[in-house]
């Protein structure tokens, strides 16, 4: 039982496959089958002295029992698994499951959100990688990541990955609705994941990716529209948490805010990418966002230098050709006046339960929405002082 037990020990582990639960039992099999008949051989020769038929029968019957035991034992550890993962248990099968992309939150985002789709998927290989260079959970990660903008896929047109055509959504709303709306998508998220069951690992962390980080441009726009002397509360203007709680968290916020600023970069070289990091690195310590994080100031310095060798590789230069410009300017479906084009939104806006001041809820003096669109998450709009011009 020692033997076949590490045996075991030693094959399951690491595996991200069922087949590969077959695969370890047949091995515990065979040695276990092994096993048994050495130690039947030197029972024999080493302690009785004398042959009989029983003797010989019986390191047979303790071989196939052996074998037979460990092939069974690996059915029956996967006729249990589902068991444990009904009871709240997070396994690597489930998450593999789930890392395929075909779950229909997933489609779901990808075709009402693409801009958000291509986005969370890129945050997966950030954190993936990130985790995987600290020793963290790399695949419960990259899972989380994929779903932890599915909340977006209510009112696309409204975040600035999927705005298309030059139109701003905003331009029409004051700013605490503004900041309503893009707050949502993280309420609105962690209750679409519980409704379709999702494991807490990836509930909690759709919660977590912003902590409680502060929407920098639209608590600006605030104070700049209030009156003489009218104090704006900064609470209105923060996701509601909590802030990162477990390294995976705290790895997916940082690839979150990474990647979101990245597309700001017009030169996406090693200089601009590394300074990029640090600023946005430095700002969500400042902010507070990993105080109840248990990543340490190395595995961050770890973390980052990863993200960069991932962006580089993501944000490699290539030849324009010259019939590039002919084939973008022939795309269908990208006239606002032709038939195939297609808006995602409607003119209601998601409820969060969070109360904004009085008065907040007027709309400001119609705006021509067609303005040029700003990107709030762009390392412009930094909270704090770290707040500066983005790197070219």
């Amino acid at each position: 039982y020692l033997i076949t037990g590490v045996a075991a020990g030693s094959l399951v582990e690491g595996t991200r496959e069922r087949i590969s639960v077959i695969r370890a039992g047949v091995s515990v099999g065979l040695v276990g089958a092994v096993a048994a008949l050495v130690m039947h051989f030197v029972q024999l020769f080493a302690l009785d002295g004398e042959v009989s038929l029983a003797s010989t029968i019986r390191p047979v019957w303790s071989t196939l029992f052996a074998f037979t035991g460990g092939v069974l034992s690996s059915f029956l550890v996967l006729g249990l698994v589902p068991l444990f993962e009904a009871a709240g248990f997070v396994t690597d099968y489930r998450l593999m499951e789930l890392a395929n992309l075909n779950h229909p939150l997933l489609r779901q985002l990808m075709l009402r959100a693409p801009g958000s789709y291509h986005h969370s998927v890129l945050v997966g290989t950030l954190a993936e990688a990130g985790c995987e260079a600290i020793g963290a959970n790399a695949l419960e990660a990259k899972v989380a990541a994929y779903f932890h903008d599915v909340g977006k896929g209510l009112k696309p047109a409204y975040f600035i990955e999927n705005q298309r055509n030059n139109v701003n959504r905003h331009a029409n709303l004051d700013p605490w609705r503004s900041a309503q709306v893009i707050i949502s998508h993280v309420v609105d998220g962690g209750r679409m994941a519980r409704e379709h069951k999702l494991p807490k690992p990836i509930v909690d962390n759709i919660y977590m990716h912003h902590g409680t980080g502060l929407l920098q441009y639209f608590y600006d726009e605030a104070r700049r529209q209030a009156a003489p002397g009218e104090t704006v509360d900064i609470a209105a203007f923060r996701y509601p948490g909590p802030r990162p709680s477990t390294p995976e968290a705290g790895v997916i916020l940082l690839a979150d805010k990474v990647e979101a600023a990245t597309r700001t970069i017009q030169h996406p070289n090693e200089d601009n990418i590394r300074a990029m990091i640090r600023r946005i690195f430095d700002s969500v310590l400042a902010d507070g966002q990993f105080d109840e994080c248990p990543l340490t100031v190395q595995q961050i310095a770890v973390v980052s230098e990863t993200f960069v060798t991932v962006l580089l590789g993501i944000h490699h230069q290539r030849i324009e050709y010259a019939s590039t410009a002919d084939l973008s300017r022939s795309r269908p479906g990208t006239d606002p006046s032709s038939d195939a084009f297609i808006t995602l939104d409607s003119t209601d806006l998601p409820e969060t339960g969070r109360v904004p001041p009085e008065g907040a809820w007027e709309e400001l003096p119609p705006k021509d929405d067609t303005s040029e669109a700003v990107d709030y998450e762009s390392i412009e709009h930094l909270p704090g002082a770290l707040a500066g011009p983005p790197a070219r």
